[in-house]
C-alpha cells in the first residue's frame, strides 16, 4: 500500500517495495520539469539516488558532512550558487 501524507508546503510518502514509489516520483519530477521547474532529486543512500531523475545523495547535494556530529551543519553561504539554486527550486523531493 501506497500512502501519502499532504500538510501544507510538506508532503511524505510511504510504501513498501513494489507500490510504486519511485515512479510516483519519476511521473512528478517530469511533469514539472516540462513547465520549466527546478527540481532537486535527493536521498540518504547512493542506491536510492540512483532510482531518481539526477538523483543525489543529500550529503553531495547539500554539502552535508559525512561525520555526523551534533554541530553538524550544510557547508554553504546564502552568496554561494548552491544556495541561489535552493531559493529557485519548486520541489525537493
Amino acid at each position: 500500500m501506497l500512502m501519502i501524507l499532504i500538510t501544507g508546503d510538506v508532503s511524505f510518502v510511504y510504501g513498501s517495495c513494489g507500490t510504486r514509489k519511485t515512479y510516483l516520483w519519476k511521473v512528478i519530477v517530469a511533469a514539472l520539469r516540462s513547465k520549466g521547474k527546478i527540481i532537486l532529486s535527493v536521498a540518504s543512500f547512493g542506491i536510492a539516488a540512483l532510482l531518481l531523475p539526477f538523483g543525489k545523495t543529500a550529503h553531495a547535494m547539500f554539502k552535508i558532512s559525512v561525520n555526523l556530529i551534533e554541530a553538524t551543519y550544510c557547508s554553504f553561504s546564502k552568496h554561494f550558487q548552491l544556495a541561489d539554486l535552493i531559493r529557485q527550486t519548486s520541489l525537493i523531493i
